[in-house]
């Protein structure tokens, strides 16, 4: 799947690391096993350092060097890095004489048009390709489906589907995995497939396409269990941002069967009725029940909510409800909240691997 880079001799670096890419110091740490190096910080990244992450080389470290201690950077998605952040970005590795592997999704060939040359290249897709639909009925998925989708953007999805992939790999499940972010392919899982994108095919054929993407990813990896991201949010924010609608998510929940799903939140305090709210939400909306919610760590500034732009603050823990299914970064440290999980799906007894 991707770039495999434990293949190869090179080091990595990894651009940018913002409050909402956290999860690259993760990876650095060898979380998925990878052969990325360094972390360079991007956007406003004066509360992101982080004194016990070694690996960390600033742009202004990077200009100043003769010799850059990396071949290779890749660049990937985020909220709070403009297009201009990233060209400017560029135009530094290049001077370097940086390869460069663009996985932003949004920018990518924008970036490669203006910058194109031998030195930069565009994060390569999935090897399962969907060219035409075989099967016109829904195929059924045999191994159980956890699915993460969020209220909006910032709301940590992809930390929680790291998170799964780490607690499912370490008790020995073999899992098969669809994120939410182009890196995907290069941490050796699957991303969303692009023609979920594109307007080329009806909802239908869509819902069709991913229902056989996800069965050829089951027959071709055998897994325990599959864990897929939801890209974008569920639901409109207001009339300016309007979010797609939610289709992607409308999409995907017609297309697989979910057994256990998780709704991430924007920082807030939430109550019990919120929580039955949003369940029936869901239910009605997209046929799919929620088990856990999961409160991120990041609020959208109140007076861009009707601006072209949204912007978000990263903020401290507000305090969970009482409900039992309510979670934040702090159950990512330990095996708590992957238990709970675990000993749901163990009930489903038609799972023999469970």
């Amino acid at each position: 799947m991707g770039v495999n880079l434990r293949r190869l001799s090179m080091k990595y670096a990894v651009y940018p690391y913002t409050l909402d890419n956290l999860y690259l110091s993760k990876v650095s740490e060898n979380l998925l096993k990878s052969d990325i190096s360094y972390i360079v910080p991007g956007g406003k990244v004066s509360e992101v350092y982080n004194s016990s992450i070694s690996m960390i080389y600033s742009m202004a470290n990077i200009m100043s060097m003769q010799e850059v201690d990396f071949d290779k950077v890749i660049i990937v998605d985020s909220n709070m890095v403009s297009y201009e952040e990233y060209d400017n970005a560029i135009k530094v590795f290049l001077e370097k004489n940086i390869r460069i592997i663009l996985a932003t999704g949004i920018y990518d060939e924008i970036l490669y048009s203006k910058h194109s040359q031998k030195r930069i290249e565009i994060c390569k897709g999935n090897e399962i390709v969907i060219d035409s639909i075989v099967h016109k009925n829904k195929q059924e998925i045999e191994v159980p489906i956890i699915s993460v989708m969020g209220v909006g953007y910032n709301v940590s999805k992809f930390d929680v589907q790291l998170y799964l992939r780490e607690m499912f790999l370490k008790k020995g499940y073999k899992v098969a995995q669809i994120g939410t972010k182009k890196i995907s392919n290069i941490m050796g899982f699957y991303s969303i497939p692009d023609f979920m994108y594109n307007n080329r095919f009806s909802g239908e054929e869509t819902i069709l396409r991913f229902n056989e993407f996800v069965k050829k990813v089951e027959d071709k990896e055998k897994p325990d269990i599959i864990i897929i991201g939801v890209p974008e949010p569920i639901l409109p924010l207001n009339k300016k941002h309007l979010f797609s609608f939610g289709i992607r998510a409308y999409e995907i929940y017609q297309a697989v069967d979910v057994d256990y799903c998780i709704l991430n939140l924007l920082s807030g305090e939430y109550s019990d009725q919120f929580e039955t709210e949003m369940k029936n939400v869901c239910k009605y909306r997209y046929n799919v029940d929620i088990d856990d919610f999961f409160v991120s760590n990041f609020s959208i500034v109140s007076n861009s909510l009707y601006s072209s732009e949204l912007k978000y603050v990263y903020v401290q823990m507000n305090a969970l409800p009482k409900s039992k299914n309510f979670f934040n970064a702090d159950d990512l440290k330990d095996e708590r909240w992957f238990n709970k999980i675990e000993a749901r799906l163990k009930k489903y007894s038609m799972f023999e691997q469970f």
